[in-house]
Parts: structure tokens; sequence; C-alpha cells
């Protein structure tokens, strides 16, 4: 009984560290956007500058996730054909770009095809990279890598036997890719498409820097122009609702789209490929890693002109410990939040009358998919304001941070957990080990290196964020990200390189460490 009594209170307290506080943050955005939207008719909505910026969020989404597919498919299939010998730093690279700082690759798009850019010096011609060509280009940064990898995976899952009867068949290339190829690659492609086409049409910190104008404006830039500049609260709440409506129906696309993760087949058989199309496979990989060398460079390029002297000591220390004090209480929050699910969706596999706690968990653990975290800080920045609250800025930067970070964390977490259920679970009670006896023994050697893996992508993804920040902040809240961008809008791109180059090590320095920290916890337990 008394056992019992115990995991009721676990499961209550775990129910309202997680569903509560979730559910709590939700609360007050939509609360802030309700109190602010009194007296608002779908009439205001015929504004043609705000259609305008609808029209172009779809347009600059679509052409990137649509460039991005192509071309990434293009070079996943390069890399399949030729077996190329750099195949493991092209998939190392799609998980870089996924976690990597967004300000850091408008720098690198800056210091690579800017005015003073490495092409302008070689070429003495630079490209106009503030508009749709500059979001284009950190765009396909970001995401063809994604699409290399997920394509390579797709063309490793296709049979040896299926590639062999093509043969047999003797069909070309063309219907090969046909009838084999793309019918096998379209489900996995399109989820992927989906999915980028969702990540640019929220983009934020990349049109902010290089969009250049009201021309080529977000509804997330819309929102936070209309706020921080003008303080157009209607327009801002407008964009809002927009943005949440279509990103809830794009979402439910999304989710009928999906598809699971693709497992490499055993085979190691490779289809034969004429000579000129191995020259232009070969051609495109090298062409493609100058792009992406040439941003990656560009970073720090601009460190050749900086005079050290002139180093922003009090502002970059104050950027530093901003952002790492967010960055840690994030975490925490990241990792309590985690826990909380975890434990929900671990009771709902032991017992069969809890489970409905597995949707619930999977459906808070990715709430911030569902609902665009701009939407969320614009509700919560209605809600500060028409309260004055601004004791709690910190938290809810930290906490919004953390939400925003729970869907990946989650997804590293998940598959432990379910492989422990299933291979330790009936051991556990026939041992009759304690709660404790099986976080020691059990669960920490197996989830010290998914757990260190999950908090530096907390961590770093807490660090690089800047949209948040940007519209929930005031002039005293400045972290990294917020210091790159206002010395970008000042011109003092060696300044900007300085600051890009520091928070670059510090990602760097985390990962190492708690990769370190993992390895140790196991080794101990």
């Amino acid at each position: 009984m008394a056992q019992r009594s115990q995991s009721i209170v676990t499961l209550g307290t775990a129910s309202v560290l997680s569903v509560g506080v979730i559910s709590l943050i939700l609360l007050l955005a939509l609360s802030g956007i309700w109190q602010a939207g009194q007296g608002l008719s779908l009439a205001q909505f015929n504004d043609p500058y705000l259609w305008h910026v609808l029209w172009f969020s779809f347009y600059q989404a679509a052409l990137s996730a649509t460039l991005s597919l192509v071309i990434g498919v293009w070079l996943g299939r390069a890399l399949f054909y030729l077996r190329a010998k750099g195949t493991r730093w092209w998939l190392y690279l799609a998980s870089v770009c996924f976690i990597a700082p967004v300000i850091l690759v408008v720098l690198g798009v800056v210091g690579a095809f800017g005015i003073h850019g490495i092409w302008a010096r070689v070429l003495f011609q630079s490209l106009n990279i503030y508009g749709l060509t500059g979001i284009l280009l950190a765009h396909l940064f970001l995401n063809i890598p994604l699409f290399v990898r997920h394509s390579y995976l797709l063309w490793q899952s296709i049979a040896s036997s299926h590639w062999q009867q093509a043969e047999q068949l003797g069909l070309t290339p063309m219907r090969r890719f046909r009838y084999l190829e793309w019918p096998l690659l379209a489900p996995g492609l399109v989820s992927s498409w989906v999915l980028v086409f969702l990540l640019c049409f929220g983009s934020f910190t990349i049109v902010l820097a290089l969009g250049g104008g009201p021309a080529h404006t977000t509804l997330e830039v819309a929102i936070y122009q209309a706020l921080k500049y003008s303080f157009e609260p209607t327009f801002a709440l407008y964009c809002a609702l927009l943005q949440l409506v279509i990103a809830l129906a794009l979402t439910i696309i999304f989710k009928r789209q999906e598809k699971p993760n693709p497992i490499a087949a055993s085979g190691d058989y490779r289809p034969a490929s004429g000579s000129l199309e191995k020259l232009c496979m070969r051609a495109s990989l090298g062409l493609a890693a100058l792009f992406f060398g040439s941003v990656i460079i560009g970073m720090f390029t601009p460190l050749i002109d900086f005079n050290w002297h002139h180093l922003p000591m009090d502002a970059l220390f104050r950027a530093t410990f901003t952002s790492l004090a967010i960055a840690l209480l994030s975490w925490l929050f990241c990792i309590v939040l985690v826990f909380a699910l975890s434990y929900l969706l671990m009771q709902s596999w032991a017992l069969h009358s809890l489970r409905f706690l597995e949707r619930l968990s999977d459906f808070y653990s990715s709430a911030l998919l569902y609902l665009p975290p701009m939407v969320i800080s614009t509700g919560l920045f209605f809600w500060l304001w028409l309260h004055g609250y601004q004791v709690w800025l910190w938290p809810l930067v930290a906490l919004v941070n953390a939400l925003m970070s729970l869907p990946f964390v989650s997804r590293i977490i998940k598959p432990q957990l379910w492989q422990l259920q299933i291979s330790y679970q009936h051991l556990m009670l026939e041992l009759g080990l304690s709660r404790w006896q099986s976080l020691r023994l059990v669960y920490l050697p197996v989830l010290a290196r998914p757990l260190a893996l999950a908090s530096a992508f907390a961590l770093v993804l807490s660090l690089g964020d800047m949209g948040v920040v940007a519209l929930l902040g005031d002039t005293h809240l400045l972290t990294l990200p917020l210091l790159i961008y206002q010395q970008l809008g000042h011109y003092q791109f060696a300044g900007a390189s300085v600051t890009g180059l520091w928070l670059m090590l510090l990602c760097l320095v985390i990962f190492a460490v708690i990769n370190w920290v993992g390895e140790r916890s196991r080794a101990l337990c």
C-alpha cells in the first residue's frame, strides 16, 4: 500500500513538473495573445503589407527547401555511387549544421560573399547578399547537408537484390532512377522537404540579418520589428495569429508525411555509372565542398584585419556571462522536463491502463514543433507588457529555450529508454532492485552517453538562440548572438568574427567537456 502511494506521489510530481509547467507557459502565451487581441476583426487582416510578408515567407521557404532538396539529393547520390572517402565528413557536417548557431552562418555568408569577402577578393566582384540571395545562401548552407545525409541513408537502404535485378533487366540509368530509386526515395524526401520548409518558414535570424529591408521580411521578423521598432502590437498580433494557423496546418501535413528513419541495407552493392556521370558527380562534390568551405572560412577571415587592442572586453564578458547563465538555466529546465516526461512514458509502457500517458508525453515533448517559438514569445511579450512581470524575464527566456530543445533531447533519450524497458525491466523486478539501485546499476550506465549528448544539444542550442532573447529581452539582456548581430549591423565585421570565434570555441568546449563527463560517468557506474 505504501509503495503504491509512493508511486502515485511520484507520478503526480512528474505530471506537475512536465505537463503542468509546459501547460502554464502555453496558457500564459495564449492569454497574452487573447488579452492583446480584444477587439480584433477579420476585416483588419486586409493589410497589403501583411499579405506581402506572408507571400514572401512562403516563397523563400519553398525556394530554399526545393533547392536544398535538389542539390542535397544529387550530392547524396554522388556519395553513394562513388563510395566517396569524404562521406563520413558529409554526414558529420549534417549534424554540425543542425546545431550550429545561425548567426555564425550569417557571419560566414557575409565573410565569403560580401563586399569585402573571400570571393570579392578573388574575383574582384561581390554579390548583393542583402535580400533573397543572402537568405538562400544561408538556408542552403544549413539544409543541404540534411538532405545529403537523409538521401544517402535512403540509397543505402535499397537492397542489393533490387540493384542486381535492375542490372539483369538492362535498365538505363534514367529508367533505373524512375522505376527503382525514386519510388523508394520519394516518401522519405517529401517528409524531409516539409520539415525543411517549416524551418525556413520560421527563419528569424537569417532574414533579420540578411533580409535587407521590408521587401524581404517574413512573419517572424515582422513580429519583431512591429514590437521592437515601430511598436505596432496590433500588426504583430496579426502576424502571430497567421503564423500560428499556418504552422499548425503544416505540422499536420508533416505528421502525415513523417516516415521512420531509414535503416541501411546489409549489402554493399553499387550500380555501375558512366565515366561522364562520375566526372559530373566529382565536380559537384568539389563545388559543394568549395561553397561550404568558403562559408566556414568566411566566418573568421575578418580576423586578419582586426586590431586586438580594440577588443570589446566589457561587452564580450557581459554577453558571455548572460549567455552561459541562460544556457545553464535552460539546460536545467530541459533535463527536469525530459526526466519527468520520460517517467510518464515509462509508466505508460509498464501499465496498460496508463497508455494515454505515452501520447501525452509525446505531445508535450514536441509542443514547440507544433507552436512556433516566436508565437509563444509574442504571447509572453504581451503578457509581460500587460502585467509588468519583468522579474520573470530570465526564467521565461530560459524556459522557452528549454522547450525548443526538448523535442530533440527527448528523441535522443526515448530509444534508449525503450531498449532498457525491453531488456532489463523483468530482470530488475526479479532481482528486487530498489529505484536507487536500478538507477545506479542499470539506467545511468546505459543513459550516460545519451544524456551527455542531450545536455550538449540543449546547452549549444540555447547559446546560439537569438529569436527569443531578441523579442523578450531588453537593453540589459545582451547575449553573444545579439552582440554579433549588433556588430554586423554597425559593419564591425572583425569584431563580429572575434565574437563568433569565441562562441564557436564555447560550443566546442561544452561538447568536449560534457562528452568526457558522460564517458567518465559511464565508467564509474
